[in-house]
């Protein structure tokens, strides 16, 4: 997963847990979750939420400044 991210321009994906490598541009929408995480709503993923993981969570707040 890393060497993918690496690939790819950082300013258009945001790992948003270990498995999970999502396009910030297809968010539609951020959930808080509990114990400070979050989970995605994706364009194009029906019935799915993508976890953002603890670690990743500040990012995510200092990326969309929530």
């Amino acid at each position: 997963m890393q060497e993918l991210q690496a690939k790819l321009e950082e300013q258009q994906f945001f790992r948003s847990h270990r498995a999970y490598l999502v396009n910030i541009e297809k968010i539609r929408e951020i959930i808080p979750w509990f114990n400070g995480t979050y989970n995605l709503v994706v364009d194009g993923l029906t019935h799915t939420e993508i976890p953002v993981s603890r670690q990743q969570a500040p990012k995510l707040r200092k990326l969309f400044d929530i």
